[in-house]
């Protein structure tokens, strides 16, 4: 049996740079930041990479990359914003 181009890559991709891994709990934080704030402006904002099971958690790599971002993302909203929502809170 031969494997599917897909399969393949996934096995390439797993090998090169690790397995996926689970949402950080700083990502998880941002999320729901994010989802918090959007409910009172009336928005929606895509999170589709940041939440459990997106792009971010590919493999580690990117799972670090993603992690600092929303880390300074945060920090930057609860210096700049005085009254976040309590989703915001670290």
């Amino acid at each position: 049996m031969s494997a599917t181009p897909l399969a393949l890559a996934s096995l390439l991709t797993a090998g090169c740079w690790g397995a996926p891994v689970d949402q950080s709990p700083v990502c998880a934080t941002y999320v729901h930041c994010i989802d918090a704030l959007d409910r009172t402006a009336n928005q929606t904002t895509n999170l589709d990479r940041y939440v459990d099971g997106g792009a971010c958690w590919g493999n580690p790599e990117l799972a670090r990359g993603c992690t600092t971002s929303c880390r300074r993302t945060l920090e930057r909203l609860r210096t700049r914003e005085p009254t976040l929502p309590l989703e915001c809170a670290p």
